[in-house]
């Protein structure tokens, strides 16, 4: 009796060892199909990054070589305020409050 118990013992171990090792097979396989499918979504998003980061780079280089005639027309502008030089017509800029809103309307 002792022979047979120890047998099915011995059976009901190799059962759970199997079925323990076919589990982890299907866990190491779906973690490496995870890790895989991972890699080419991170992959994609580099792609994506990188394409994004080359824009704007090329972007900032054009900004810097740009002429910096925008600070010295604010500057000239402070001057003749200051001085008392400067006028500006309300027709002016009722006219250019008009044009802008004819442009930007549709956009939002």
């Amino acid at each position: 009796m002792k022979v047979k118990e120890y047998a099915n013992s011995q059976a009901a171990t190799t059962r759970d060892t199997s079925n323990a090792s076919r589990v982890r097979g299907n866990k190491e396989t779906s973690e490496k199909e995870r890790s895989s499918r991972s890699d080419s979504e991170e992959a994609s998003a580099t792609a994506s990054i990188s394409g994004r980061a080359r824009e704007m780079a090329k972007a900032k280089d054009a900004a810097s070589a740009a002429p910096d005639t925008r600070e010295a027309r604010i500057a000239e502008l402070k001057r003749r305020i200051a001085a008392k030089e400067y006028n500006v017509s309300a027709d002016d800029v009722a006219d250019k409050m008009v044009e802008e809103h004819l442009k930007t309307r549709d956009l939002g």
